[in-house]
């Protein structure tokens, strides 16, 4: 449905929300009549919902996505496509009620271990010959403050205080990406960098998340390390305790194979001196003690 409109749009801060998230908008003042929300392009607008006498209708390109309320005269777009970008005008009963801007973005995902330095990335076109106290920029993460550069000097949101900065010289060259160090894991959300008047850069928003592992590392209980290492230690001692269990009761065995082994030796020994294991024992015991090369004696 396409149809003219004239009327003059406020303007107030935006409703932004992410690609394929639910956006709500919603007016401060009820409608107890006829209600309905368009999307305005310049001076068109496309229907996005409409209800009369309890039965609602919804544009083309709203196709079972929308639910208007009445009593807060609010319109609910889930989920949200980015093209649905865009002030939304609401009327009850032919009467302007409010008007919304929606923004759509399409954010990055970034990552970061706790307690390391990271840079979101943010550009945009500036002016070159921008001085630096003429340089304003600023960061917000959830809707709320970061870090503002404005006439030089740098302000910061609560938490970020001497952990988040950006640059005026690297402003010049389109750059606002923003430093944070010693992230945190409630450092967690969107981020969206602004310069001049509201104006937004690229990307359009950043989800900065922890890493997982290092995190799960972070969080861990002392006592659980201890544990671990406590594990870690009788395990060791067990393993070393039944080696040598193991080893001594092999060391009998190990003697007895060995004297078994020498026992023809020492009986061929004998024989060469005419002796016999009954009679001359000492001998025997005296030949494996002090072993002796009889094989060069010539009898």
């Amino acid at each position: 449905m396409v149809c003219s409109l004239s009327v003059s749009l406020s303007y107030g801060p935006p409703v932004s929300v992410k690609v394929g998230s639910p956006a709500l908008l919603t007016c401060s003042t009820p409608c107890h009549g006829d209600i309905k929300w368009a999307l305005s392009k310049q001076l068109e607008e496309l229907l996005a919902a409409s209800c009369e006498k309890a039965i609602c209708v919804e544009g083309d390109a709203f196709q079972n996505r929308t639910k208007v309320k009445q009593e807060n005269a609010s319109l609910l777009l889930d989920p949200a496509v980015y093209t649905d970008t865009g002030w939304y005008i609401c009327s009850c009963s032919g009467s302007v009620l409010c008007d919304v801007h929606l923004e759509v973005f399409a954010p990055v995902t970034m990552s970061s271990s706790v307690g390391e330095k990271v840079t979101l990335p943010c550009y945009t076109h500036t002016d070159k010959n921008t001085g630096g106290n003429a340089v304003l920029m600023w960061w917000e993460k959830d809707g709320k403050p970061v870090v503002k550069l404005q006439h030089g000097k740098l302000s910061y949101g609560s938490g970020f205080e001497q952990r988040a900065s950006v640059s005026a010289s690297r402003y010049k060259d389109g750059d606002l990406s923003l430093d944070l160090t010693r992230f945190r894991s409630s450092d967690e959300g969107v981020y969206r960098c602004f310069h001049g008047n509201n104006d937004l850069g690229y990307p359009e928003a950043v989800i900065l998340k922890a890493s997982s592992t290092r995190l799960e590392q972070t969080v861990r209980p002392w006592w659980v390390s201890s544990q671990v290492w406590i594990s870690s230690t009788l395990l060791a001692l067990l393993c070393a305790a039944v080696f040598f269990w193991v080893w001594q009761r092999s060391r009998p065995q190990r003697q007895r194979t060995i004297v078994s082994s020498n026992t023809p030796r020492s009986e061929n020994r004998e024989t060469l001196l005419g002796a016999s294991p009954s009679n001359n024992t000492g001998c025997v015991y005296m030949q494996r003690f002090f072993p002796i090369r009889f094989n060069s004696f010539r009898l």
